[in-house]
């Protein structure tokens, strides 16, 4: 089952809403802007690639989830983010434009097709931006498993009571996202023991694990849509207007 929010006494369960979501602001900012920069050390000019500021920054977020006493929680939730992150990591591998200036790691011609050469070439520089990539993607993903985890939805809703007109869009967001990680998390749970009562066995190595997870996920999308879509025809008969 998915991790859901508890309340507990700590230091970041009873920081303020305000103060949560200007962490999460600055760290999601700070995560997609940050970049390598150069600095003046022992008589030298020395590179400071991002990966090093957003690897300190998910450091950060991990001692967060310490403070919270949500550790295992966030480890969870983290576990499924993982296959997500490594395919931006090859993507990016793959995909990088070789700069003047990289030093070639691996090489490796695949097939020569009308003349031309079609290889992989693996250099330093794609290294560091995949690291990089990856990192902002995984901190973004970490510092708002944080807030759901730590963030009660219904003090959440009752603040959003005040927030201006062009931000109610926003606020109704957050509220249906909230709602269905709950719906979600209820959901994969009673899908999965239903199919676990017809006999369907997890076990297995890593393939018939993946094969098998598509009978509890084909569900699962299927009652998530059948929900979005009677979420829709009801705003749709409150008269809930586009953009407002």
């Amino acid at each position: 089952m998915l991790p859901k929010f508890v309340m507990k006494n700590t230091v970041v369960h009873n920081l303020s809403l305000r103060v949560k979501f200007l962490v999460v602001l600055f760290i999601f900012v700070f995560s997609l802007c940050v970049q390598d920069m150069k600095i003046y050390l022992y008589g030298k000019d020395t590179v400071i690639y991002a990966w090093y500021l957003l690897l300190f920054v998910i450091i950060v977020i991990y001692a967060l989830s310490i403070l919270a006493r949500i550790h295992k929680e966030f480890a969870i939730l983290s576990k499924y983010s993982f296959f997500t992150v490594l395919m931006v990591f090859l993507f990016n591998m793959l995909l990088y434009t070789t700069k003047p200036g990289d030093t070639c790691i691996y090489s490796l011609q695949i097939v020569s097709l009308f003349g031309y050469n079609i290889s992989i070439v693996i250099t330093d520089g794609a290294i560091h931006n995949s690291i990089t990539q990856s990192l902002r993607l995984l901190a973004v993903i970490s510092i708002f498993f944080i807030f759901m985890l730590t963030q009660d939805p219904d003090a959440f809703f009752s603040s959003g009571k005040h927030f201006r007109k062009h931000f109610r869009n926003l606020r109704l967001l957050f509220m249906l996202t909230f709602r269905f990680y709950s719906l979600l998390s209820r959901d994969a749970v009673e899908i999965t023991n239903a199919q676990r009562s017809r006999g369907l066995e997890l076990d297995g190595n890593f393939f018939d694990r993946i094969r098998k997870r598509a009978y509890i996920l084909l569900p699962l999308l299927q009652t998530s849509l059948e929900r979005s879509i009677s979420v829709a025809e009801a705003m749709e008969s409150r008269k809930v207007k586009k953009g407002s």
